[in-house]
């Protein structure tokens, strides 16, 4: 979903338990469930970009300023990193 159809989004687009995206071209689309069992929030979501961001190797500055962080000690602490990926960094040292 673009961001744009997030924000554009209205009360009457939710009937009967489906969801409806007013889409690029005036075009309509409905969304399908993601199968997400645990509770998440749009703060998952920021965390997430970041880790993704993060393992594809882009610029942690660039992460920031996407993120809207002022301090890149911030966007630090929103990337997770598996215990593999530590110990591999670990081992380079």
């Amino acid at each position: 979903m673009r961001v744009s159809e997030l924000t554009n989004l209205r009360h009457c687009d939710f009937q009967g338990g489906n969801l409806r995206i007013h889409g690029k071209g005036n075009k309509i689309r409905r969304t399908k469930k993601a199968g997400i069992d645990k509770q998440i929030s749009p703060h998952t979501f920021r965390r997430s970009l970041a880790t993704n961001s993060n393992n594809k190797e882009v610029r942690l500055t660039t992460i920031q300023k996407v993120s809207g962080h002022s301090r890149l000690d911030t966007t630090s602490r929103y990337i997770h990193n598996s215990y593999e990926e530590i110990y591999q960094d670990y081992s380079k040292l």
